[in-house]
């Protein structure tokens, strides 16, 4: 804020100081003295000054300080009236004017200082208030002083408000000088004061004020009645405010007397009540306060006592059950078994499972299931798993047991399609089945699908040696899905699906692969082409081994391109397939090995993923690095929280979404990657098949959420478990439509699978 200074017209007296005379080139002597016209700001200066025999004309300069100035005769005085006090200094200076060239040269010069006074004053001072009603209205005193004591006349007021004012007085006038203002609001105000004293002296002299109003509030609350089958635990409390003048709570603050405090903004336009709830752990004694801030600042706090209690009892308890997922040892099933002295229902299930891979499970009040959970251990082990149990009304229990995880047992299923001795029979074939067990059990039985509902199952001894083959001839050439199902020694069950093609007539294929270098991260891919009797290909699908494959469609009049380029993410070996189906039917595969080597020092990785189960998905890495280094290890996140070890993981995401996951590499010679992207996994509201209408009479339309653009298998399977539909689709990411002329099926129950 600008301050402003009093200004002075009346002068007191002059004091002269520190003398200063030059001569240049001249016997020259420059000197005056001054004198105070009384009463009066003028200064009268005498010129005592001494001329040389040097010859030319001189001219003297008068330099008075306060920016002005005059010129005389050599040894000429003046005087100078001066607008306000202060402290100048006064400078006389002689000049010398040649007369054969006319310049001018400074012959002497002296400096003198001299200190203005001011013959009058203004001040003020603000009076105590006489009452605490009404701190807008302020009484100011005005303070006059002058030297020659003569009397103001006129005092003049700015309050800083806009509301100013003058008063006169009288040469009589003997009481103060007493002004009294009201303000319409609190605030700072510049409030200045200026005298006009007889004979024409006048002041000025201002100061900053703050005006507060008085604001009178007070603060209370009530604990408001909650109804009996909501969470006993639970309160509700609502803020009674009081402000003298009506001023609104600006903010609400609340302490609990439990650690976990809050503060609510009011918007000055709020009417609503002024209310809060909060829920209790547990029931005691605790001291609630209540702190309301005003608008305008009145503050205001009070504290009471609240009792807790809780009416009602609850327990925790779970038991181990036989796990949906058969011999896995690793899956476990959990079963919680809840009780409460109200028969209130678990709003909310925490389990721990001693592997720091928790989970909560929420219910809705009519659930009427088990409270039945699944858990992957990864190791064997001793694990302290708990259940904690939250009810509807907020009763909690707990309850911890050590469980026991032994190591399982694993087992896969695989098969080949062995060649064929003679090609006069194209619809005869024969698999052979590739068991393999951890513990190099034996396979006790053998089930065959073979997709043309004459399926086959074969038993075994333990001492069996032999190869485990099937022969089978189908009636017609074409596409069929074949499974097969190893049951092993002790109870392990795996099982693996191929899609195989009886076809029409024989063809083949060859890739050729195009090697710029060895090095090189560009490779060209040919495919060789041959079938008897000749067919167009009508769909070539490329697999190059890094996660990355591209079908292509061709038509009559757009035949395929059989020559393709791929960039690998970086150095290794791959496993390059193509297959191309034959407008007859017949279907050609062919792969080749794909290998490049690294360039100097690199750095680098990729990663695959696929969905196994519902939200369930297994991540593989692959490093890329220089040939005489290796990888440290692999780490995952999979942008939900957790995280993961180990070049192949699998996860089950709790919720559906979009998550980044996340692959870091480290290698012994310092090679570090991250490699990142985006997993779609479908939601609860967004289920993956939908069958519509159902029960059906002819047309059966089917809603399918697919998460990534690919090829899918979908089959029509009776209540027999007989596949009596297999055909494929071309599913886009997201919702795919399609619908299914069931108009010559039998009545009955039948399954729409797609995989």
């Amino acid at each position: 804020m600008r301050k402003l200074y009093a200004l002075v017209a009346g002068l007191c007296f002059i004091l002269t100081t520190i003398p200063t005379h030059a001569r240049h080139f001249s016997d020259d002597i420059a000197n005056f003295s001054f004198s105070l016209t009384a009463p009066g700001n003028t200064v009268i200066f005498t010129n005592s000054s001494i001329i040389g025999s040097e010859p030319g004309i001189r001219k003297a300069f008068w330099s008075f300080g306060d920016g002005t100035g005059a010129w005389t005769l050599p040894l000429a005085g003046t005087q100078h009236t001066y607008q306000a006090a202060g402290t100048y200094t006064v400078c006389l200076k002689i000049y010398r004017y040649r007369t054969n060239t006319g310049d001018s040269i400074l012959s002497a010069q002296v400096c003198k200082t001299i200190i203005i006074e001011a013959i009058c004053r203004a001040d003020f001072e603000r009076l105590p208030h006489t009452t605490t009603n009404n701190l807008l209205l302020t009484s100011f005193k005005a303070l006059p002083s002058h030297q020659q004591d003569k009397k103001p006349v006129k005092i003049c007021w700015s309050f800083g408000d806009g509301t100013d004012t003058c008063i006169n007085y009288s040469n009589n006038h003997t009481g103060p000088y007493v002004v009294n203002h009201a303000y319409t609001s609190g605030g700072v105000y510049e409030v200045c004061v200026k005298i006009l004293y007889e004979g024409g002296c006048e002041a000025r002299k201002c100061k900053v004020v703050e005006i507060a109003r008085p604001d009178s509030c007070r603060a209370d609350f009530e604990k408001l009645a909650v109804s009996a089958t909501n969470n006993p635990l639970t309160v509700i409390y609502k803020a009674l405010p009081w402000h003298a003048n009506g001023k609104k709570p600006m903010k609400v603050c609340w302490s609990f007397g439990d650690g976990r405090d809050t503060c609510i903004n009011y918007l000055n336009i709020h009417n609503g009540a002024y209310t809060v709830a909060h829920t209790y752990l547990q029931p005691g004694q605790y001291e609630v306060c209540v702190k309301i801030i005003y608008y305008e600042g009145c503050e205001a706090r009070k504290c009471k006592l609240v009792q807790l209690e809780r009416t009602d009892s609850c327990r925790a308890e779970f038991e181990r059950v036989p796990s949906i997922f058969g011999n896995n040892l690793n899956w476990t099933s959990f079963k919680a078994l809840p009780w409460h002295s109200g028969n209130k229902k678990p709003a909310r299930i925490c389990w721990s499972f001693g592997d720091g891979r928790d989970t909560c499970i929420n219910y809705g009040p009519d659930y009427n299931g088990s409270y039945l959970v699944h858990h992957l251990y990864r190791e064997a082990g001793n694990y302290e798993v708990c259940v904690k149990i939250i009810y509807y009304g907020g009763c909690e229990a707990r309850k911890c047991k050590i469980v026991h995880i032994e190591r399982p047992e694993t087992c896969k299923a695989d098969f080949e399609k062995l060649p064929l001795t003679t090609a006069n029979d194209l619809l005869t074939t024969v698999f052979r089945a590739l068991p393999w067990h951890n513990t190099n059990k034996k396979p006790a039985k053998i089930c065959w699908t073979f997709g043309d509902g004459r399926d086959t199952c074969i038993t075994y001894g333990p001492d069996y040696n032999g190869p485990y083959i099937a022969g089978h001839r189908y009636q017609h050439p074409g596409q069929y899905e074949v499974c097969v199902k190893i049951t092993y020694q002790g109870g392990c069950e795996a099982r693996l699906c191929k899609v195989v093609v009886i076809p029409h007539r024989s063809c083949d294929v060859n890739v050729h692969e195009i090697i710029p270098s060895i090095s090189s991260l560009v490779r060209g891919f040919y495919a060789a082409l041959s079938s008897v009797p000749e067919s167009r290909p009508v769909r070539i699908c490329w697999n190059f081994g890094d996660g990355n494959d591209t079908c292509i469609v061709a038509t009559s009049s757009n035949p395929p391109d059989l020559l393709i380029r791929h960039t690998y993410p970086g150095p290794g070996a791959y496993r390059a397939c193509v297959r191309v189906v034959f407008a007859n039917g017949c279907v050609a595969e062919d792969c080749d090995e794909v290998l490049i080597r690294a360039h100097g020092n690199v750095c680098g990785g990729f990663m695959e993923e696929v969905m196994i189960a519902p939200r369930t998905y297994r991540f593989k890495g692959f490093a890329i690095h220089g040939p005489n280094d290796q990888v440290l290890g692999y780490r995952w996140t999979f942008g939900d929280g957790s995280s993961a070890t180990g070049r192949e993981v699998t996860h089950t995401y709790n919720q559906g979404g979009d998550f980044e996951v996340c692959l870091y590499i480290k290698t012994v010679l310092g090679c570090e990657t991250r490699i990142c992207k985006t997993v779609r996994v479908p939601g609860h509201n967004q289920p993956n098949l939908v069958l519509s209408p159902n029960p059906v009479t002819t047309v059966l339309h089917a809603s399918f959420f697919s998460t990534h653009t690919e090829t899918v298998t979908i089959k029509l399977v009776n209540s027999n478990g007989t596949v009596i539909r297999s055909i494929t689709r071309n599913a886009v990411a997201g919702i795919n439509n399609w619908d299914f002329d069931v108009s010559n099926l039998l009545p009955g129950i039948y399954t729409l699978l797609v995989q």
